[in-house]
């Protein structure tokens, strides 16, 4: 049954889409309990044909690491002969140019918009401003992102007495009793059914992850005398074995060992220390553009599973690391990542 009713998410979209020449029909059908990957599918009717897209709302803005993951969807939907739409609240001219280059559809709430149907009917356009000025001030801060990434890890945690919460995440109680309270709050409205991370949430985690705790967790870049990747991984363990140090992998290193789909270049390493002893035992050099990565660790979401010799982070925190970087393959990774690991 689609949905027409202008006091659903999709009417002003669907509005934005009924003004386009060559559309004369556009109706939206939400997602069937059950097949949450999509929220919706839309139909477009045009004169001589229908078109189905699957539909993936984003109502918050779309920042460098939630573009990205776009992008990836956008191309497995592609792969799989199901074009995708994004309906989204804004999005600037940067961030079209970019859906642009990748063919991904898209519409926006101020008439912005790139359909491409079938090499039959086409339309662009960018560069419409907000109608408003929306206060994008941060309002997230590293405990609280902190701590939505143990609820992701840990489901169950949200049920736990806060000190146990405060010290699985490596913030304060009070902190903990907070978030924990507000995340109580929104699976409410939510529905009992409908646990953490959202669609919605998911959004937040990438966007908390990227813009907030990353560059809080962020240690430092390094070269190593390795002429592989492999090679500094493999004597990572000896090395810190005698300093006391945790540390896991992430990102692409992490992806690669628990699916061996890509390894990437770079080598993002998350540490309970760091110190120049550390950085000397490593054998690492500082360099802005070094291939190693330290990032500070920060409770036990970084430290999910043992592979041999190798500890890696929680999926959700390698699929944020890989949406975080500016390779395309990462991204390709990180949503085969989310299909095994992630997919409710």
């Amino acid at each position: 049954m689609t949905t027409a009713l202008t006091s659903h998410p999709a009417a002003p979209f669907l509005d934005q889409l009924k003004a386009v020449p060559f559309i004369q029909r556009a109706s939206f059908a939400p997602t069937r309990k059950g097949n949450e990957r999509f929220d919706g599918t839309l139909t477009l009717r045009t004169e001589q044909s229908t078109f189905k897209l699957p539909v993936e709302f984003k109502r918050s803005y779309l920042d460098r690491a939630s573009t990205h993951a776009v992008l990836a969807v956008g191309a497995a939907s592609r792969r799989a002969s199901h074009p995708l739409i994004v309906f989204a609240r804004y999005v600037p001219r940067p961030t079209g140019e970019l859906l642009v280059a990748a063919d991904v559809n898209f519409v926006d709430l101020v008439g912005n918009m790139h359909l491409s149907l079938d090499n039959k009917y086409a339309r662009t356009v960018l560069g419409r401003p907000e109608s408003q000025k929306h206060d994008r001030k941060r309002t997230l801060t590293a405990a609280q992102v902190q701590l939505m990434f143990l609820f992701v890890a840990e489901p169950d945690a949200l049920k736990w007495p806060v000190r146990q919460i405060a010290s699985r995440a490596g913030v304060s109680k009070s902190k903990a009793a907070e978030v924990r309270e507000q995340l109580d709050a929104l699976q409410a409205r939510a529905g009992k059914e409908r646990q953490w991370p959202t669609r919605e949430g998911q959004d937040v985690l990438l966007r908390g992850y990227a813009e907030v705790l990353r560059p809080k967790l962020f240690l430092g870049r390094f070269r190593s005398p390795d002429k592989k990747p492999e090679d500094f991984l493999t004597r990572l363990p000896a090395d810190l074995a005698q300093t006391g140090t945790r540390f896991s992998l992430t990102g692409g290193p992490a992806a690669g060992l628990l699916q061996h789909f890509y390894h990437g270049s770079e080598i993002p390493v998350f540490l309970t220390q760091w110190n120049p002893e550390i950085q000397k035992r490593l054998r690492l050099l500082q360099d802005r553009q070094g291939p190693v990565m330290a990032l500070r660790a920060f409770g036990e979401p970084v430290f999910w599973r043992t592979i041999g010799s190798l500890i890696v982070a929680h999926p959700w925190l390698i699929y944020a690391e890989l949406m975080y970087s500016e390779d395309a393959r990462a991204h390709e990774a990180a949503e085969e990542l989310r299909r095994e690991f992630l997919q409710k």
